[in-house]
C-alpha cells in the first residue's frame, strides 16, 4: 500500500512540474509578443512618414509614397526563473486585442494655409497694431492779392499823360497779383499708428501727423527787361483815387510840364504756404461681415484734430535813384524798400466720423470721412520798413515800406469758429498678408482762416510813406489813418493724391 501511495505522489509531482514549466514558457511567450509590438508601436510613431502596425495583408496595392516596414526580429525570451513580470503588466498583455485591421499613424499635423493669408483672420491671429506712411503729391488753395505790380507802354514825344499808369487807364496792365498768386504745388508726408484694444478689433486708438512742404514762389520783374515798373495803390487823401509808386522809370519823360522821376531797379514778390496738421481718435466698430475671400468693415471714431499754416509774402524793391526823384535825395542814392505779411492759423477741435474697409481677395478698398468742429487761433504780423543809403554816406532807416505802413505794423491776434471736414479714399493691394501698399485721393476744407496777401489794404494815406512825398507840399495826414488791418477771413482747401505702405502686426 505504501508502495502503491508513494508510487502516485512521484506520477502527480511530474504531471504537476510539467504542466509548471509549460505555463512559464507560455507566459514568456506572450510577454515577449507584447514588447515586440510595443517596440514596433514607439519606432512606428518616431517616423515620417505613416507606417502601417498590426499584420500585413497578403495583397497590397502599390504605394509610391509609403512602404511597410518589415518587423524586427522578436527578442529571445528570457530564462524562466529569472522572468518575473507584475501583475498588472501581465494582465495588460493579456487583454489588450489586437487590431483587425491595419491603423495609420501619422506622428505629424497635417499642415494647411494659414488662415492669416485670408482676411479676416482668425480670433488669434488678427494683427493688433499697425502703422503707415505716406507721400503726398497736393494742390493747395492759392492766395488772392490785390494789384502788386504794374506796368504801362511809353508815349511817343515823351509826354505822359496825366492818367499814365494809373489802374483802368488805357495800356496799364498788371504784371503780378490781381487775383491768385503764388504755387499751389506741395509735397509732404503722412505717418499714422495705430492699435486695437482687444483681439476681436472690436475698440481701439489711433493718431497721425501729415505736413506739406513750403515750396517758396519768387517772381522778379527788372528794369533791365521792364522799363516801366509800378506799385500801385489807392490814395486816400483828395483827391481820391488810383496811385502809384515807381520803381523804375527812363529817363526824359515829362508830366505836367514836370520832369518825370527816373531810377532802375528791380521788384521781387514772394510767397510761401505750409500746413501741417495731428489727430488722435478712439474709434469703434460698427459692423463687420467675414467671408472667406475677404469681408468689410466700418468703424466709427472720434477724438481730437489740430491743424496749421502760415503764409508769408514779402515785397522788396532794390531802387537806384536818379537824377529826378521826389525826395531830394542825390543820383546814385540805394534804397530798398521792403512790406511783409505773415498770417498763422491754428485748429483746435473735436471731430467725429467713419472709416471703411472692404476686400476681395488681395486688394482692398478703403475710405475716410471726417469732421471737425472748432475755434482757428489766427495771428497777423505786418513789417515794412526802407533803408536808404546816399553815395558815400551811412544808411538810413525809416518805419514803414508802402503797403506796410505804421497803422498796420504790428502783431495782431484774433479767432474765429471753423470746421473741418476731410475725405479720403485709397485702393490698396496686400504683397504679403501683413504688408499693404496703397494709392488714394485726399480732400481737406478749412473754414475761416486768414491768407497773408489778402490783410493787404491797398488804400493808403499819403502822409504815412517815408520818402514819397514833396518835403515842400506834404499832404494832409488822414484820421483815421490807412492802412487798416483788415482780419480778412477766407476758405482754405487742399486735395491731392499719395502713395504710401501699411504694416500690420
Amino acid at each position: 500500500m505504501r508502495r502503491r501511495l508513494g508510487i502516485t505522489a512521484i506520477t502527480l509531482g511530474v504531471v504537476s512540474g510539467l504542466a509548471r514549466g509549460e505555463e512559464v514558457q507560455w507566459r514568456a511567450a506572450t510577454d515577449s509578443r507584447a514588447h515586440s509590438e510595443s517596440i514596433r508601436k514607439t519606432s512606428t510613431q518616431a517616423e515620417e512618414p505613416p507606417i502601417v502596425i498590426g499584420p500585413l495583408p497578403q495583397a497590397e496595392p502599390k504605394q509610391e509614397t509609403l512602404k511597410p516596414r518589415s518587423p524586427e526580429p522578436l527578442p529571445k525570451s528570457p530564462a524562466p526563473e529569472l522572468l518575473q513580470p507584475p501583475r498588472a503588466v501581465e494582465e495588460s498583455s493579456k487583454n489588450k486585442p489586437l487590431p483587425a485591421e491595419p491603423v495609420m499613424v501619422n506622428a505629424s499635423p497635417t499642415i494647411v494655409e494659414s488662415e492669416a493669408t485670408v482676411w479676416p483672420a482668425t480670433r488669434s491671429t488678427r494683427p493688433r497694431f499697425y502703422t503707415s506712411a505716406e507721400y503726398l503729391l497736393w494742390f493747395t488753395d492759392r492766395m488772392n492779392a490785390p494789384p502788386l505790380v504794374t506796368t504801362a507802354p511809353l508815349p511817343p514825344g515823351g509826354v505822359l499823360p496825366p492818367n499814365f499808369g494809373l489802374i483802368g487807364a488805357p495800356g496799364t496792365q498788371v504784371l503780378y497779383g490781381d487775383g491768385p498768386i503764388g504755387n499751389s504745388f506741395r509735397m509732404g508726408g503722412r505717418f499714422g499708428l495705430g492699435l486695437w484694444l482687444d483681439c476681436d478689433q472690436t475698440c481701439g486708438l489711433d493718431a497721425s501727423f501729415f505736413f506739406l512742404g513750403r515750396n517758396a514762389d519768387t517772381v522778379s520783374f527788372s528794369s533791365r527787361l521792364q522799363p516801366v515798373l509800378l506799385r500801385p495803390f489807392i490814395q486816400q487823401n483828395p483827391p481820391t483815387g488810383p496811385n502809384y509808386q515807381i520803381v523804375a522809370f527812363p529817363p526824359g519823360f515829362t508830366q505836367n510840364n514836370q520832369p518825370f522821376p527816373d531810377q532802375t531797379g528791380t521788384v521781387s514778390v514772394r510767397t510761401a504756404t505750409g500746413l501741417w496738421g495731428a489727430e488722435i481718435n478712439a474709434k469703434e466698430c460698427f459692423v463687420s461681415q467675414c467671408t472667406p475671400a475677404g469681408g468689410f468693415r466700418i468703424d466709427l471714431f472720434a477724438g481730437f484734430r489740430y491743424l496749421g499754416m502760415d503764409d508769408r509774402l514779402t515785397i522788396v524793391e532794390d531802387l537806384v535813384l536818379g537824377q529826378n526823384n521826389v525826395a531830394g535825395f542825390p543820383p546814385n542814392t540805394a534804397v530798398i524798400v521792403t512790406d511783409r505779411f505773415d498770417t498763422y492759423n491754428q485748429f483746435y477741435g473735436g471731430q467725429g466720423g467713419m472709416r471703411w474697409e472692404a476686400r476681395s481677395g488681395a486688394w482692398s478698398f478703403d475710405g475716410r470721412a471726417s469732421l471737425a468742429l472748432g475755434g482757428t487761433r489766427q495771428v497777423t504780423h505786418i513789417d515794412g520798413s526802407q533803408r536808404v543809403t546816399p553815395p558815400g554816406g551811412p544808411s538810413q532807416f525809416f518805419v514803414g515800406g508802402l503797403l506796410a505802413l505804421p497803422s498796420n505794423i504790428g502783431r495782431h491776434v484774433t479767432g474765429r469758429f471753423s470746421f473741418v471736414p476731410e475725405l479720403t479714399m485709397n485702393l490698396g493691394y496686400f504683397v504679403r498678408p501683413n504688408v499693404k501698399v496703397f494709392a488714394g485721393y485726399n480732400l481737406l476744407f478749412w473754414t475761416n482762416v486768414q491768407r497773408a496777401a489778402e490783410q493787404i489794404d491797398p488804400v493808403l494815406d499819403l502822409a504815412q510813406i517815408p520818402n514819397f512825398n514833396d518835403p515842400l507840399n506834404p499832404p494832409t495826414p488822414q484820421n483815421p489813418p490807412r492802412p487798416f488791418v483788415l482780419f480778412q477771413q477766407s476758405d482754405f482747401w487742399a486735395q491731392g493724391m499719395q502713395l504710401g505702405v501699411e504694416l500690420r502686426w
